[in-house]
């Protein structure tokens, strides 16, 4: 059972990643607007 527990935990993980990769593209962009200026 923890097992299973732990698979679950990870596939969560993962899916959270995911969301961030997606929106920190937008963040680095503006980091890199920001040291360019």
């Amino acid at each position: 059972m923890a097992h299973q527990v732990n698979e679950v935990n990870l596939a969560s993980q993962v899916q959270e990643e995911k969301q961030v990769m997606l929106e920190s593209p937008v963040i680095f962009v503006h980091r890199r607007v920001a040291f360019k200026t």
